[in-house]
């Protein structure tokens, strides 16, 4: 396992970087910082370094121009970053760096879904950026074949104590459980379930959770409730866990036209990093 944080180093509401490399310590993997130019914002003014592109009267830059300038500055900022946050760790991290122009989305994709055992670190920030909006930082976490970590902005790291996650996350193959239970035992924090009432977790799907997180505190909570996922929710609100497990399932279409999907409601409401599944 490794973990790949989505550098935010550009944007408005930095912090992925210094939480998953406190995450990377606690867990003792390896972390790979992907930053991502985006040719669509690149253009645009959002860039400190990219808002002209003229570097003296008559001298304009090109396309190509732009993006390897944008590939200095973001080289030299991460360097600095990766070197003041991995002096305060003081553990040895294997870092490995990638910048490269793409689409988020595009690079989940066609790269990084060829191996889902990583767990993908990203900002929940919609600054233009990573991402232009909700809708896309949602079909970015779907699209994603493992767990998708996404942090609040300038979230700070602290170890799990507490987490809180639904049933149905028992219905994962069991190769995808394995891996996802492998950072949460690292960190031994008390494993929170939640049924619904009309679906309850059938007695074998239990055992095997329980043996899933056999060195840890598991405690079930049933909601009785017609709308499960803002119950879902507003539980989390109460319990105030380290981290939320969310399903990330597509709505139909009838119903994502109608209403906002788990993921969604999620983004909005919840103040601490949500695991995607």
């Amino acid at each position: 396992m490794r973990i790949i944080v989505v550098s935010d180093i550009r944007g408005e509401q930095q912090g992925i970087i210094p939480y998953g490399l406190q995450l990377a310590k606690q867990l003792e993997v390896e972390v790979e910082v992907l930053h991502v130019i985006d040719p669509r914002v690149v253009h645009g003014v959002t860039s400190r370094y990219s808002d002209s592109q003229t570097i003296a009267a008559g001298s304009k830059l090109s396309h190509r121009e732009i993006i390897e300038r944008e590939k200095y500055h973001v080289a030299k900022e991460l360097d600095d970053l990766l070197s003041q946050e991995t002096s305060r760790l003081n553990f040895p991290i294997k870092l490995k760096q990638t910048i490269e122009e793409n689409e988020i989305l595009k690079k989940v994709l066609e790269e990084l879904n060829r191996d889902t055992s990583s767990l993908l670190l990203i900002n929940k920030a919609v600054d233009n950026m990573i991402f232009g909006s909700q809708s896309e930082l949602v079909e970015t976490c779907q699209s994603y074949g493992g767990v998708a970590l996404v942090v609040p902005p300038k979230y700070c790291f602290q170890r799990m104590t507490n987490v809180l996650m639904p049933a149905t996350f028992s219905n994962l193959l069991d190769e995808k459980q394995e891996l996802a239970a492998y950072w949460i035992m690292k960190l031994a924090p008390v494993i929170n379930i939640v049924e619904d009432d009309e679906r309850r977790v059938e007695e074998g799907a239990r055992k095997s959770l329980e043996s899933l997180f056999n060195t840890l505190s598991v405690n079930y909570h049933e909601l009785c409730s017609a709308d499960f996922d803002q119950e879902y929710l507003d539980y989390a609100k109460m319990l105030e866990p380290d981290i939320l497990f969310v399903e990330k399932k597509r709505p139909g279409l009838v119903t994502s036209l109608l209403k906002k999907g788990m993921m969604e409601k999620a983004f909005e409401q919840i103040k601490v990093p949500i695991a995607c599944f």
